[in-house]
């Protein structure tokens, strides 16, 4: 009877304990609960609310997130992505944790909050689209396309004829890591200060690219005979202005003929000896030839392809032979290729006051260093001229009677010549290669004889 009356009292002692742990916290929260990080054991859900309620406009006012840039910062406030935290449903959760389940069940997880608090995970919401606009806008603001370097030509600098604006570098801002940087930001409510990194964006054509296809090639100039006629002297100059400054890109053709137009005194040209069917006669833009000459010779030595090339009839007096171009209005041409992979641009003038020169200069990217080009000339074969040719002078310019003559034209020796462009580095020979083989015609001396008989 004892026994049964000891029983019966533990029993009644421990559903006395059980009812005071299950119903001592009617009103309040139990102990070891957390909503966030606050405990709120003890408080009534009206106290808990009020109280996370002031906590939470204190945090979404102090929170923001300042994004800092090289040369400005951007920042952003709760109430710009309008963020809101869902007490209630906090509260609700945490209201809940001990009043779940069987009378055991519940005193267990009770008991278990003493070593092992219970935190709300609290669920915050934020307008993603304000942040994509925001995050848009500074995109905006900071976007900046690359911009290639250029390079002007001035043919008539005293200096570098080149002249170089800066490139300058692009960039870009990619929001998607930055997005989620700012949303842990959020869902913790921390505070951050975020230096975002730009990516650069390179420009195609930086100014050392340009400079390194910007050198002199090579300069080649010919003697202008002090004998010189002004109207030849002004031809030379004419074709050298209109030549100069030009710019040949890669695989682009030039003739000749096409940029310094036709020799006519209505396009400039004056009436100067020039040779003509291996005569020297006078024809306007007589000279215009050396331009043509010391212009393929320059071409030839810059290592450019020259695609149309005629020599003179006979040697002329400012070209070695072989290494001479004429040309006229009726066709014959001088036609190159840029072939390299640069532009290539030329500068071409009349130098010297009283010793006048025309000179050509190729510029474009030099040639590796210490290899040159130089055109060799080799004499293969001298050509004799057949008997003189003999004319009656029938409108007696030169003689009268027949038996008086008159040279009009002495014998002249031809020559076939061939031509080598040589290759030298640090001046010793690396290659040579045939660049023409030239016949300079022999001709016969022309003899007129008088009509009139003395009888």
């Amino acid at each position: 009877m004892i026994a049964l009356t000891a029983g019966a009292l533990c029993l009644g002692a421990y559903g006395f304990n059980m009812y005071r742990v299950l119903n001592g916290n009617g009103n309040t929260f139990y102990d070891g609960v957390y909503v966030g990080a606050t405990h709120v054991g003890g408080m009534t859900r009206e106290d808990a609310g009020q109280l996370l309620q002031g906590m939470e406009q204190q945090q979404l006012a102090a929170w923001s997130v300042t994004l800092r840039f090289p040369s400005d910062e951007k920042r952003i406030l709760a109430s710009h992505l309008n963020i809101q935290l869902d007490l209630q449903d906090q509260l609700e959760a945490a209201w809940l944790v001990g009043r779940q389940g069987t009378p055991m069940e519940r005193q267990r997880i009770i008991n278990t909050l003493r070593l092992d608090p219970y935190h709300t995970q609290g669920g915050i919401t934020y307008d993603g689209a304000a942040l994509e606009s925001i995050l848009a806008e500074i995109q905006r603001g900071i976007a900046r396309d690359a911009v290639d370097a250029t390079v002007t030509f001035r043919p008539d600098a005293e200096e570098n004829p080149f002249a170089f604006t800066q490139e300058i570098y692009g960039r870009r801002l990619d929001v998607r890591p930055l997005k989620d940087t700012i949303e842990q930001c959020i869902y913790s409510l921390q505070s951050q200060v975020i230096e975002p990194q730009l990516e650069q964006i390179a420009p195609a054509v930086t100014v050392a690219q340009l400079q390194q296809g910007s050198g002199l090639i090579v300069t080649v100039s010919t003697d202008i005979s002090a004998k010189s006629e002004p109207g030849r002297n002004e031809n030379i100059r004419l074709a050298l202005e209109k030549l100069n400054g030009l710019r040949v890109m890669p695989n682009e053709k030039v003739s000749f003929n096409k940029v310094v137009g036709k020799r006519t005194e209505k396009n400039g040209f004056q009436a100067a000896l020039e040779l003509a069917y291996g005569d020297y006669v006078y024809g306007v833009g007589g000279g215009v030839c050396q331009v043509s000459s010391t212009l393929y010779q320059a071409v030839v030595r810059a290592g450019l392809r020259v695609e149309n090339r005629v020599n003179h009839a006979i040697p002329s007096n400012y070209a070695e032979k072989g290494q001479d171009a004429t040309v006229s209005d009726n066709g014959l041409d001088l036609v190159f290729r840029n072939s390299t992979d640069n532009p290539i641009y030329l500068i071409c003038r009349m130098t010297g006051s009283k010793n006048k020169r025309c000179e050509v200069s190729v510029y474009g990217k030099p040639l590796p260093e210490g290899i040159r080009y130089v055109l060799e000339s080799e004499q293969l074969e001298e050509l004799q001229p057949g008997p003189p040719e003999y004319k009656a002078d029938k409108k007696h310019e030169y003689v009268n009677y027949t038996n008086e003559e008159s040279e009009y034209r002495k014998a002249r020796v031809g020559y076939k010549v061939a031509t080598y462009l040589v290759e030298q580095k640090d001046g010793m020979e690396q290659n040579r290669t045939l660049v023409s083989t030239d016949i300079y015609k022999a001709q016969a001396a022309l003899i007129y004889r008088g009509t009139v008989s003395r009888d």
